[in-house]
């Protein structure tokens, strides 16, 4: 706090950006007076908003101690959103609150209707931060600012937004029997809500007999030409997941019939008036060495298959679970976005039809350290 001596010229600056260049408003106060102490605000404003500035003035001299203590000022909330907060799961939160006020107020926060992770949570005079967020953190969150002349509140919503995550899908490889009905199960986690939509043989050709209901496909009286490879691309503002699942319907007996041939495994299968020839999953294209990938960038992993029917690709990581947010794949690749050390592992490509799986396993290197991606 500054000593102002009574009387005296005094001069108030206000930083302004209305309009660019910035330029400068000062307000100019002459003689000083005790009852001049108190908040003084600036306002900003130009055609895209306003924006205030305030600034508390004691004014002191020749005061008895009640005098001084008159001085006092209560606190003030100066910096804090006035709209949610939107924040992306695992990121870094940081939510502004300030004051002004003599003596200067000590700025304190809560959560409304449960505790916050001290483990995660921190703030000062400036700001609450809350690291690798988490969906439990949405809510409503409080600011205070105490001093000796009394306490005020701010309320803002945090809002967490969660890409895509799967919690029960269909196998690799499903089978129906004709005529009953084949559910192929879906479970997600995402907000927003994900959108989820589904392709596949039967909503091609009957979509009458097809019903999908929280993020589960269900066929009616399932025919034979319902089998096929499904998709379902599961999707919201903050990420998506693509789950594939290969529908064997049988319509009869079902037996095969191991013949070895050309290197590969052939499969006769036959269901009632219906053989089939399948051909057991080969990969045509896949890294036979390691690759190497520069931190940051964008990895792009092929794996490429053949077989018949065609041959449903996944992706998993043998030491931990891959990233959805970052990490997506299709019949042909693997694509890993902002490469991390944290990606360190062994990536395994399988693909599965109805005569087999074959899997392949590739290891990255990050570019200019000796840690595996």
């Amino acid at each position: 706090m500054a000593f102002v001596p009574v009387p005296r010229r005094i001069q108030m600056l206000c930083p302004s950006k209305v309009p660019h260049p910035i330029t400068q408003s000062t307000l100019v106060i002459k003689e000083t007076r005790g009852s001049d102490t108190g908040t003084y605000t600036c306002r900003a404003r130009n055609m895209m908003g306003a924006r205030d500035y305030h600034v508390d003035l004691i004014v002191q001299g020749n005061q008895s101690k009640s005098q001084k203590h008159r001085t006092h000022i209560a606190p003030r909330l100066t910096l804090l959103p006035k709209t949610p907060l939107t924040i992306v799961e695992n990121s870094t939160a940081v939510v502004p609150c300030t004051s002004t006020g003599f003596p200067t107020p000590e700025i304190s926060w809560s959560k409304i209707g449960n505790s916050m992770d001290v483990s995660r949570t921190s703030y000062d005079s400036q700001a609450l931060i809350i690291q690798d967020v988490r969906y439990s953190d949405r809510g409503t969150y409080v600011c205070s600012a105490t001093n000796e002349e009394g306490r005020v509140n701010g309320t803002v919503t945090v809002i967490v937004q969660v890409a895509p995550r799967v919690h029960q899908q269909p196998k690799a490889i499903e089978f129906g029997y004709r005529p009953a009905s084949k559910e192929l199960q879906l479970r997600v986690f995402g907000f927003p809500t994900p959108n989820i939509t589904w392709s596949g043989p039967a909503l091609r050709h009957s979509k009458s007999r097809v019903n999908q209901s929280d993020g589960s496909l269900m066929i009616m009286r399932t025919e034979f030409r319902d089998s096929g490879e499904y998709q379902a691309i599961v999707k919201n503002v903050v990420g998506q997941a693509v789950i594939r699942t290969f529908l064997v319907v049988n319509q009869g007996d079902f037996f095969k019939v191991f013949i070895i041939g050309l290197g590969q495994q052939l499969v006769r299968h036959s269901w009632g008036m219906f053989p089939l020839l399948l051909v057991a999953p080969l990969l045509m294209s896949f890294p036979t060495t390691p690759l190497t990938i520069d931190a940051k960038s964008t990895a792009v992993v092929p794996c490429i298959s053949t077989g018949f029917p065609a041959p449903v690709i996944t992706w998993t990581k043998i030491e931990n679970s891959m990233d959805p947010s970052r990490m997506s794949y299709d019949s042909r690749a693997l694509t890993i976005k902002d490469v991390r050390l944290s990606d360190v592992g062994t990536y395994v490509c399988s693909a599965t039809n109805v005569a087999g799986q074959v899997n392949g396993n590739v290891t990255v290197i990050v570019k200019g350290t000796n840690e595996l991606l």
